[in-house]
């Protein structure tokens, strides 16, 4: 799937059934997410991976601006507005930004919402951001494009500033050719389901983490820890497991990277 192909079918998830194309748990589908209940599960998420941060002081620098990237109707983005003074949500969607803008009118003060349909992040200037956070979103955009974006999270991060991201970094499914096929008939049934036509898929991509840490690496960038999760349970309800297991996985092995991003005058 191309970038341009992803961008189409990501507009038509959110014109059909948004809250559901963010969370895909299967007894939501159908517009069945409660928004109080959707954004108090991205709350869930967040404190858990705020407090683990804390736990172990990666957050040691004035916390003061944040991006989220990939922040559909702002199911983070709220939750992130506990911990920094100025929130930023970034989206392929216009409809996505739509939402999150009436969605989190109540919040602008700290809030705002960016549509921005590049391959890289040139709304942003360099070192832009204290904090630069990403959440079930690279796993579905093709791995150029993910890749892509990485690079630009290391520049618009401040020195010394943290840039966090999930993505799953293998498939353990150990699918036969025409079981992969198969995969791919039924999430198109599941879409139809929604009115969305055969040209709408969501895919799931991986990116081996060696080619990630490569990323990271020649970026001036520390990797500080790598933690497996339950992100890619299609069932996943805002509270993260971490751990340390392939069992827990779901089909994918999903791996949370937390970066600093280093100051010029720093020795690691």
């Amino acid at each position: 799937m191309s970038f341009l192909s992803s961008k189409k079918n990501w507009e038509g998830f959110a014109q059909n059934d948004p809250l559901w194309s963010i969370c895909t748990n299967p007894l939501k589908k159908g517009g069945k997410w409660d928004l109080d209940e959707f954004f108090e599960m991205g709350k869930t998420e967040v404190d858990s991976m705020i407090g683990l941060l804390q736990e172990k002081n990666y957050l040691t620098a004035a916390q003061l601006k944040c991006l989220d990237f990939g922040c559909g109707v702002g199911r983070l983005s709220r939750a992130l507005s506990n911990y920094f003074n100025e929130v930023v949500g970034l989206d392929v969607s216009a409809t996505m930004i739509q939402k999150a803008k009436e969605f989190n009118k109540d919040f602008a003060q700290k809030l705002s919402f960016i549509h921005n349909e590049s391959i890289d992040l040139l709304p942003f200037d360099d070192s832009s951001f204290d904090f630069v956070f990403s959440s079930i979103v690279l796993q579905h955009i093709p791995k150029p494009a993910s890749i892509n974006y990485i690079n630009e999270f290391t520049r618009i991060c401040k020195p010394d500033g943290l840039i966090v991201f999930q993505l799953p970094v293998e498939d353990i499914r150990k699918l036969s050719l025409l079981q992969q096929l198969q995969s791919k008939i039924k999430i198109r049934e599941r879409l139809a389901l929604l009115g969305l036509g055969s040209g709408f898929q969501m895919e799931m991509h991986t990116i081996p983490e060696e080619e990630v840490i490569r990323v990271i690496e020649s970026a001036n960038c520390q990797l500080l820890e790598i933690l497996n999760t339950n992100h890619t349970d299609p069932s996943f309800d805002g509270e993260i497991i971490f751990n340390h297991e392939t069992n827990l996985c779901f089909g994918y092995i999903s791996e949370l990277f937390i970066i600093r991003k280093k100051d010029a005058s720093t020795q690691f």
